[in-house]
């Protein structure tokens, strides 16, 4: 598909006219494809896990290290 200059033109206007739009919509296309690709892979691992793990075993996840972030290290103390 070849895009001619007017046609070049007339999409920039509009993603500057419509700049939260704009900003929306590629959000919803990166949250999108994001939450997607999460979760294929959590199912994934799931299915690892379940594969690895014997009939009637245990499965226990630690979570040990403290956040470096202050706002997520203040929500996981809150925790």
């Amino acid at each position: 598909m070849r895009i001619d200059i007017d046609t070049y033109h007339e999409i920039v206007s509009t993603l500057t006219r419509n700049k939260s739009r704009s900003f929306l919509t590629g959000f919803g296309v990166f949250w999108g494809v994001f939450m997607l690709i999460f979760l294929i892979g959590g199912g994934q691992g799931l299915k690892e896990m379940l594969r690895v793990l014997r009939p009637g075993g245990e499965l226990v996840i630690l979570e040990l290290s403290v956040p470096s972030n202050a706002v997520m290290r203040w929500l996981y103390k809150l925790y």
